[in-house]
């Protein structure tokens, strides 16, 4: 999670693609805390991704998860490396982190939100208003094929995971510290 502050600081000055950022092993080799792969995965995808762990201690289900996270990073390397890069919510500001990639002809979207610890009483619904897309056109979320104007994510905000507030075990889609999510859009024709 320290990494958050770092790449977020980092994009200041330079592109994504100058930005080395690896998935290390658990627990971290300097302050010995456990995250979980996704959230490791998550963070390191904004810029070129690397893993520097030893894949012999790994169990399969780790190894399984760490190719399909390959896999996804190479489909997504040249937005990645080339679109446009926007800071959304700042890990300097408070407990949640976001940022954006867009392609540069506006068709592809890829969104990261990161929470660091989790809080008694969260709300249900929770928001992330993006930027630098079209208000007339039509944008898709590809994991849940919901669809949102761009003045709609631009104004209200794409939904975040339903958080886990005590009550709601049964719909509560996250829970637990060190959570992130990944959304990708794709801009259709409607």
């Amino acid at each position: 999670v320290e990494r958050l502050k770092i790449q977020y600081g980092t994009s200041m000055c330079y592109p994504l693609s100058t930005m080395s950022n690896h998935v290390t092993a658990v627990p971290n080799h300097q302050i010995d805390r456990i995250t979980p792969l996704e959230l490791r995965n998550n963070v390191s995808t904004f810029g070129v991704l690397g893993y520097e762990l030893d894949l012999s201690k790994l169990s399969e289900e780790e190894l399984n998860e760490i190719k399909g996270q390959v896999d996804e990073y190479r489909e997504r390397q040249k937005l990645m490396l080339s679109g446009t890069f926007w800071r959304l919510r700042s890990p300097f500001d408070g407990n949640e982190t976001a940022w954006q990639v867009v392609s540069s002809n506006n068709e592809e979207i890829l969104v990261g939100w990161y929470r660091v610890l989790a809080k008694p009483n969260q709300r249900n619904q929770s928001y992330l208003k993006l930027v630098g897309l079209e208000n007339e056109a039509y944008y898709k979320v590809t994991d849940d094929d919901t669809i949102y104007s761009g003045s709609a994510l631009m104004n209200i905000g794409i939904r975040l995971p339903y958080d886990f507030n005590g009550a709601n075990q049964q719909t509560a889609q996250i829970s637990g510290d060190f959570q992130s999510k990944l959304f990708t859009l794709k801009k259709i024709n409607i």
